[in-house]
């Protein structure tokens, strides 16, 4: 039976050692020209300068770096605490990460509060 408490285990987190070496994420929260270039016509139409960005699994942080520069303000969450450390570092808000699919409550109180403190809005 899945265990309902939102705090990772250490064998849960044991699990992602690693990941940003598999990933080859050898830097962290930048954004190259090509990278850059996805971004903007991913994002085509949206009011980016100005706005909240949320992310949620953010990994390496190449889209919140682009977002930055862009004069977003920065929001996220993350699984692995290594990266959501480096986020904070980088500037981004960070939200309380959780690990299971049994507490997506908590994601949708996230991000209800999330769009309270936003002023902007997606297409």
């Amino acid at each position: 039976m899945p265990s309902t408490n939102p705090i990772r285990t250490t064998k849960e987190l044991q699990s992602y050692s690693g990941y940003e070496d598999w990933k080859g994420w050898i830097v962290l929260f930048a954004c190259d020209e090509d990278m850059a270039d996805y971004f903007r016509i991913e994002c085509a139409g949206m009011r980016i300068t100005g706005a909240n960005v949320l992310e949620i699994g953010f990994g390496s942080g190449s889209f919140l770096a682009w977002a930055k520069s862009q004069g977003a303000t920065l929001f996220g969450t993350e699984l692995i605490p290594s990266l959501n450390e480096e986020a904070k570092r980088f500037g981004v808000e960070v939200l309380r990460p959780i690990s299971r699919a049994s507490h997506i409550i908590t994601v949708k109180n996230s991000i209800r509060s999330w769009r309270s403190m936003s002023s902007s809005t997606c297409p």
